[in-house]
């Protein structure tokens, strides 16, 4: 067994299961990026420095299991073209979001999708988030129409950064809102200026919380749909641990995409 390995058990010893912490990289010595979350049959850790590649995930199958390389959606290519100008008046009209927060979003005749662009810390495009909308398929308004995720050309535990201005905001104010939807997304920061960025789901990983800590988070708000409140509890007792403030602010109603703007200045009311 290596002593990178030894070293994570040793230091996953003490935390709760679900939980995570920052503890001391064994390859580099680095104390305050390294994050090591417990799971029920596994303990993932990550070294954030750019310069170090320690990570990995230690399983329960046996001693000799040693560790494995954090899962990447496989790449591939889809043919997008920038948005005409009905396609993003209507994503304006819809979701009330000012036209220059979709400049770097695009649409694919192939499979009538809308993408989203994904943004790396360092001011590249690494993939796009996709959502179906009939509305655009068909030319006919079907309300309530069961939109569709599909994630492209990005890692499975990536954050949605919206573009480089929503990043500065996070480093500068050190606080950073969590939503489950890209709309949502752009929605707050058009509309509130609260910088937010999108999960694309309800789970918050390891790689989540390392990045959150590189960037000077302090700050956390969890924006999630009431069904998924139990969950953000449990999150929180997680959060709290590395982060200095950790506020839920449960969905009863519609998304933060749906809501008005004196909604949303409710629901922000608390945490500004």
């Amino acid at each position: 067994m290596s002593t990178i390995t030894d070293s994570v058990k040793e230091q996953a010893l003490p935390i709760p299961n679900g939980c995570s912490v920052r503890g001391t990289c064994p390859e580099c010595g680095a104390s305050g990026t390294f994050c090591i979350t417990r799971a029920d049959s596994e303990i993932k850790y990550m070294c954030f420095r750019a310069a170090c590649k320690c990570r990995g995930v230690i399983t329960s199958r046996g001693s000799d299991a040693g560790t494995r390389p954090i899962s990447r959606v496989k790449e591939f290519k889809v043919k997008l073209s920038c948005l005409n100008d009905e396609e993003e008046e209507w994503l304006s009209d819809t979701f009330l979001i000012d036209k220059q927060w979709l400049q770097g979003v695009r649409y694919s005749e192939e499979d009538c999708r809308v993408y989203y662009p994904q943004w790396t810390p360092q001011g590249t495009i690494q993939g796009y988030i996709a959502r179906y909308y009939p509305e655009l398929a068909s030319g006919v308004p079907l309300k309530g129409a069961k939109a569709l995720w599909k994630g492209i050309l990005k890692s499975d535990v990536d954050l949605c950064y919206p573009n480089m201005d929503v990043l500065a905001q996070v480093v500068e104010q050190g606080r950073v809102c969590l939503v489950e939807d890209y709309p949502s997304a752009l929605r707050i920061n058009s509309q509130v200026g609260y910088p937010t960025l999108c999960l694309g789901g309800t789970n918050i990983y390891n790689a989540h919380i390392a990045g959150l800590l590189a960037l000077g988070v302090k700050n956390i708000v969890l924006l999630l749909d009431a069904d998924a409140v139990v969950k953000a509890v449990k999150l929180k007792r997680g959060l709290c641990l590395a982060f200095d403030s950790v506020k839920i602010l449960p969905l009863t109603g519609a998304d933060p995409k749906d809501m008005s703007l004196d909604e949303l200045d409710t629901l922000f009311k608390t945490v500004r």
